[in-house]
């Protein structure tokens, strides 16, 4: 019997202890993004990058704001890397209507800015969160458009952009 007791004590350490580490990494995330999304400098977009994960993760919907949105949006639309980057990291852990307004900014990115899409997005570690990206639709069922519709505009953009590039190539040869 006292070795059970002391068993549940142990184990009931080790949940609190974890449990309190990982309020405490949620409470530091959105304190980064929060900073972040007041003043998107380089510094403060790296200070996220560091402390986001890079693969799924519990989505923590504290961070999800008018102010983020708004400031990944604009930053995005500026061709800014970084701020590329912490939108698609930001997917690790949102859910919801968080998850579907940052997959909207990126996807618009594939058509409004094709060349700083693909250079941004090969940097990306996790293979299934591009394909999520790319395939994702967006606002496109809002707007009625066919998925298969959205899809062609995208191959045809980035379609494009091949058949640029391997001219430009062919022509230095």
């Amino acid at each position: 019997m006292k070795l059970y007791i002391t068993y549940l004590l142990i184990l009931i350490t080790i949940s609190s202890s974890c449990i309190g580490k990982n309020k405490t990494n949620e409470i530091e995330i959105a304190k980064r993004v929060d900073v972040y999304a007041k003043n998107p400098t380089k510094n403060n977009g790296i200070k996220v990058l560091e402390i986001v994960p890079e693969v799924q993760s519990d989505s923590i919907g504290m961070i999800y704001t008018d102010e983020l949105m708004n400031t990944l949006e604009t930053q995005i639309q500026n061709q800014n890397p970084l701020a590329l980057q912490l939108a698609i990291r930001l997917i690790n852990i949102a859910d919801g209507a968080f998850a579907l307004d940052l997959y909207v900014i990126i996807v618009n990115t594939i058509t409004h800015h094709p060349v700083f899409f693909l250079e941004e997005i090969k940097k990306v570690k996790e293979p299934s969160l591009v394909k999520s990206v790319v395939l994702n639709m967006g606002e496109s069922y809002l707007e009625g458009k066919n998925e298969c519709e959205v899809l062609l505009d995208r191959k045809r953009v980035l379609t494009k952009l091949a058949l640029q590039e391997s001219v430009w190539v062919n022509s230095r040869v």
